[in-house]
């Protein structure tokens, strides 16, 4: 007997990019979460000097996959500055306060995937890095 299998194939170049909840407006978001069960997944295009929301996550741990471009990230408290070229990735523990942040001069594409799924809100916010 064969198991069920269910996929989706997704391709950068066709993906529709909508604006971030909160935060900068000009960020973009493709929201794969909203194709996911167990976990959470989001594609995030930063524009150069953008930065995304400086959180720290309470109860999911998170992947950053730089896809293009470089991605700078701050980590921990006192943030420290990483800097991901495209191919790069961190992985974060919950707790840990980090940001998105692209400091280069053209944009960047980051995958960021958490598990367990944690619905938007079970973070702390803080002050930008």
């Amino acid at each position: 007997m064969l198991a069920r299998m269910a996929y989706t194939i997704l391709h950068l170049d066709e993906l529709e990019w909508s604006k971030p909840s909160a935060g900068d407006q000009s960020r973009g978001i493709v929201r794969l979460s909203d194709r996911m069960r167990h976990m959470r997944a989001n594609i995030w295009r930063l524009p150069p000097g953008t930065s995304g929301r400086r959180h720290a996550e309470r109860v999911q741990e998170e992947i950053f996959v730089v896809l293009e471009g470089t991605a700078t990230m701050a980590l921990g408290d006192p943030p420290q500055r990483v800097e991901l070229a495209a191919g790069s990735a961190v992985i974060v523990e919950p707790g840990t306060a980090l940001q998105q942040r692209n400091e280069s001069a053209r944009d960047a594409v980051i995958l960021a995937i958490g598990a367990p799924r944690e619905e938007p809100g079970n973070a702390d916010y803080l002050p930008d890095a």
